[in-house]
């Protein structure tokens, strides 16, 4: 990609290119069901929610996923929400890359607003002692998707690091028509990783 293309690449949608069906995902990856198709108790397993208990089962709505039936899905509503992994360990010091497939819909860029706190995927990185060692974060800025997008963003925890969880995150304090879907979720370590051609 020349450098104009990924100018343009930062300031609309960082890291967010077209790609094949379950394109990052088929490598190893530390997430449980990263893709959220398996349940138990009304819930993705290794997944835990956070926000209006009366929202939670819209967030998580079965058909119009990137792979299989099941996937993330804010809208844009007066509230906070947010699906957090279990925790996975990681090897401090070793960089990891985190892969995710995103589609944003929505006849306003709602999150581009100064009524917005944050839109996008959060990782949070903990020692051994369970205390918290340091945050890499990537916020989304688009006003919509042409399809499915696969995303990603290299993290480097500390060399304190033993282990982490990752969150994706709709931070909203306007009502718009605005959504935003998260599935396949990956984090691998980054010599994994194959980036396509010309990127």
């Amino acid at each position: 990609m020349g450098p104009l293309l990924r100018c343009v690449s930062f300031f609309v949608l960082p890291f967010l290119i077209p790609q094949s069906a379950h394109g990052g995902a088929s490598m190893t990856n530390l997430l449980s069901n990263g893709g959220f198709e398996d349940a138990a108790d009304g819930i993705p397993v290794g997944w835990t929610y956070s926000g209006p208990a009366a929202r939670q089962d819209e967030t998580w709505p079965e058909g119009g996923a990137h792979g299989g039936v099941r996937c993330v899905r804010f809208a844009a509503r007066t509230d906070r929400q947010a699906w957090t992994s279990e925790r996975v360990p990681v090897q401090g010091g070793m960089p990891f890359r985190l892969e995710w497939w995103t589609l944003l819909a929505g006849s306003i860029p709602w999150h581009w607003t100064t009524h917005t706190g944050f839109i996008g995927v959060r990782v949070t990185f903990f020692d051994a002692a369970g205390d918290r060692c340091g945050i890499t974060e990537r916020r989304i800025r688009s006003i919509g998707t042409d399809g499915w997008v696969r995303c990603w963003l290299d993290v480097n925890p500390a060399p304190e690091a033993s282990s982490c969880t990752v969150s994706l995150v709709c931070e909203a304090e306007i009502e718009t028509d605005g959504t935003i879907a998260f599935d396949d979720v990956a984090l691998m370590p980054a010599g994994t990783i194959q980036t396509p051609a010309g990127w």
